[in-house]
């Protein structure tokens, strides 16, 4: 168990390492507008939640988030997407 936290950890860590190339993934595919568009950047978005957690704050990851937002707002699916999976409010 101990293991594959450790690999977990490292894993986060080099995601984080080239963050914002998971930013510009998940704003390609949510610009996609479907709904496989949807889920592969919701998967992003999650992995970098987890992300920012280990090694910066909630709080970054939050700011980043609503920046990632500004163009997608009117994206309903999306959105419930997003609070489904715990990381975003309505």
């Amino acid at each position: 168990m101990a293991e594959s936290r450790q690999q977990r950890e490292t894993g986060l860590r080099q995601l984080m390492a080239t963050a914002d190339r998971h930013w510009k993934t998940a704003d390609t595919q949510a610009r996609r507008g479907s709904a496989s568009g949807y889920e592969h950047a919701v998967r992003i978005l999650v992995e970098l939640s987890d992300g920012y957690t280990l090694v910066s704050s909630r709080k970054a990851f939050g700011d980043d988030l609503r920046r990632f937002l500004t163009p997608h707002a009117k994206r309903g699916a999306l959105l419930r997407r997003l609070v489904k999976a715990g990381l975003w409010s309505e």
